[in-house]
């Protein structure tokens, strides 16, 4: 009865009805939508399932600090299968989401808060329309209420200085960085709030932190002088290496960028709860205030430098603020705001909103899910709409007068009917969306997902061998995604002269002696291989276990080597006007001159084709396809070799090697489809 008594059970009652809600809501998501990043920290929680500390993707240690979600994920891939833990993920993101309300309740309850009010604000952190990143494998689940924690504990350090209390605060900046890189900005919020917040004492009130960061900053200093400062950044490394650190665009977005997450809670938090801020000085509203203008500044010049296109506005990167506008709006219904104060917030809303574009999208926007009201928004004036009811909504709470009871209920219900709705929205569009492999989000995969891990023993490992499967990139790109992510025995990806690859990752090179056909170092690699039946490079030695999607899964031998390889081919099989092909086929260890059947399947561009394959000459008809069939002696040491030659070129788009729509025109001619070599037996 005690410990209940303790318990705040409104509170309580709160986090485990919205866990539950997007728990359940979560669930219903049953493919990925955001790649490579979910491949990315589904890959690093296997990793970390398997006993591996530092972040590992495909065998290799990579410099993603983000390892916090993939650490929480990380049981899951223990447990389930690869499909399984993908589901559970999901389920697990709404009750790590939902536990934002607790730091949100508490950061209200430092300002002196009543517990009702304190448990509205908490309530409606997580009503916001954000809450739909639960339903995506991203760090944005476990970095909202990481983020809040982190707030709160700095807080306390300016509340209260302490040795403990600044180093508790130093703690949760390290979290916060292990949560997102983008919270290495949190770095500079503390210094500045203590600064603004505490004055000349600052130093003498906090020693731990002063102290640290000395250390830290020498450092710093002692890595600037290497030249290897960057490489901190890990896979951000190009955000201080490319194009100006402060772009005019990105002071031109800036506000916008708020005005957008003030958007998501109903506009009125962002006006009252601006209002209180730029005009109190309590150690709350400092701290609020520095950290939005920092993670503000910091997001816009991202986005400027690296969004570009209609979508440079993303508050993805910028909702975690949204509960410190909520709980600023809380005190304001409390204190009252004065009127300059809240002027100068609506004018800036009013201005700033117009560099913004609101534009109607189908589905749903990930970095920007506030994109669900830009139809809306558009037909009712756009930018012009919203700063005119800023202007009115200002005017009310000015003006009007009303209790202070009224004023708050009719607060509270603008800021849920707004933020329900907008989340319903999101939901809705969320679960009823396809996925970029083109499934519904809400069904999924119809097929077998996981058909190699079902196929291999327990802890089998296997490497990938990418190659386009047809002259879409992405279409290539999903098989590879999908044969990735959903079988947890791809552990490693070979390229081949780093021609094609589908993701950020690492990679291992597959060398290839032109001579023998041995790969190099592959003694100690993956004992099975996942290869495109289509691949015209090369073929590894061993045998066949499975087929699935154009797909082959191999039980090579090893060290590896090839049975077959060409040369002069471009990276998708297409033999190219003034470039000789050829195809290697090696002979068997221990064996001497032996005939085999060489099958060469080729296909036609759009337009009619001529090639020569050794000395007889071929024609194919625009879009045909016909098999060659080639006796062919193949002796020790060094085998046979086919030759291959364009004399009647096409003009065709270049090899579907990278997203870019952008592909330079060649002059072509067939397309090696595919290559089989069946050995006879007998001698020639």
């Amino acid at each position: 009865m005690a410990l209940l008594r303790r318990l705040n059970l409104p509170l309580v009652a709160l986090v485990a009805g919205a866990a539950v809600t997007l728990a359940v809501l979560s669930s219903f998501v049953r493919d990925w939508i955001v790649m490579t990043d979910e491949l990315q920290y589904a890959k690093l929680a296997s990793a970390i399932a398997d006993g591996s500390l530092l972040p590992t993707l495909r065998g290799e240690h990579v410099s993603a600090y983000a390892q916090l979600y993939p650490l929480l994920l990380s049981p899951l891939y223990a447990i389930f299968d690869a499909p399984g833990a993908f589901r559970a993920a999901h389920v697990l993101n709404g009750v790590v989401y939902a536990s934002a309300a607790v730091p949100t309740y508490l950061l209200a309850r430092t300002v002196h808060l009543p517990q009702r009010w304190s448990a509205i604000a908490a309530a409606f952190a997580l009503l916001a329309p954000w809450s739909v990143f639960s339903g995506f494998v991203l760090t944005e689940s476990a970095a909202y209420p990481t983020f809040l924690w982190v707030v709160l504990a700095l807080q306390r350090a300016l509340d209260g200085p302490s040795d403990r209390r600044d180093a508790v605060a130093l703690a949760a900046l390290a979290l916060a960085v292990l949560a997102r890189m983008q919270f290495v900005a949190l770095l500079l919020v503390l210094p500045l709030a203590i600064a603004v917040a505490d004055g000349r004492s600052a130093f003498s009130r906090h020693r731990v932190l002063a102290s640290a960061y000395v250390v830290g900053g020498t450092a710093l200093a002692i890595v600037a002088a290497t030249g290897d400062i960057t490489r901190l950044l890990g896979r951000y490394e190009v955000t201080a290496t490319e194009g100006s650190l402060l772009p005019f665009d990105a002071l031109v977005h800036a506000g916008a960028h708020v005005d957008l997450v003030g958007l998501g809670v109903g506009l009125v938090p962002l006006l009252l709860g601006g209002a209180w801020l730029v005009s109190r000085r309590t150690t709350f509203s400092v701290l609020a205030l520095v950290t939005i203008v920092v993670l503000t500044l910091e997001t816009a010049v991202y986005d400027a430098r690296f969004g570009g296109g209609l979508f440079e506005v993303r508050e993805r990167y910028l909702f975690y603020i949204a509960p410190l506008l909520l709980v600023a709006t809380a005190s304001a219904l409390r204190d009252g705001v004065p009127r300059l104060a809240l002027a100068v917030v609506t004018a800036f809303v009013a201005i700033t909103i117009f560099a913004y574009d609101f534009v109607e999208v189908h589905g749903i926007y990930v970095d920007s899910p506030m994109r669900v009201a830009g139809g809306a928004i558009e037909s009712a004036g756009g930018a012009t709409f919203v700063a005119l009811l800023a202007v009115a909504i200002a005017l009310a709470l000015a003006v009007v007068p009303a209790s202070p009871r009224a004023r708050a209920a009719t607060v509270t219900l603008a800021v849920g009917a707004t933020s329900l709705t907008l989340s319903v929205t999101a939901w809705t569009r969320l679960l009823a969306a396809n996925s970029p492999s083109g499934r519904t989000v809400a069904d999924g995969p119809t097929f077998v997902t996981d058909w190699i891990d079902r196929v291999l023993p327990d802890g089998s490992t296997v490497a990938l061998v990418p190659y386009p499967v047809g002259q879409e990139w992405s279409r290539s790109a999903i098989l590879w995604w999908d044969t990735e992510l959903w079988n947890d025995s791809a552990r490693r990806v070979y390229v081949i002269d780093g021609e094609w690859e589908y993701a950020p990752f690492p990679n291992r090179e597959l060398r290839v002696d032109p001579a023998t056909g041995h790969v190099r170092r592959t003694a100690h690699a993956p004992p099975y291989v996942v290869a495109a039946d289509a691949d015209a490079r090369l073929r590894l030695a061993g045998a066949v276990q499975a087929h699935n999607f154009g797909l082959y899964l191999l039980e090579a031998e090893r060290p590896y080597r090839a049975e077959w390889m060409t040369r002069g081919l471009d990276p998708d099989g297409y033999m190219v006007a003034g470039r000789r092909a050829a195809i290697r086929i090696f002979p068997e260890s221990e064996q001497g001159p032996e005939r085999v059947r060489l099958d060469v399947f080729f296909a036609a561009p759009p337009a009619a084709v001529a090639f020569r394959l050794e000395d007889q000459e071929r024609e194919l008809a625009a879009r045909a396809s016909a098999p060659e069939h080639l006796a062919v002696c193949v002796a020790p040491p060094y085998g046979a070799k086919v030759s291959l030659e364009v004399t009647r070129a096409a003009r065709g788009a270049g090899p579907p090697i990278a997203p870019s729509r952008e592909r330079p025109e060649r002059s072509v001619g067939p397309r090696v489809t595919e290559v089989a070599v069946f050995r006879s037996g007998e001698p020639c």
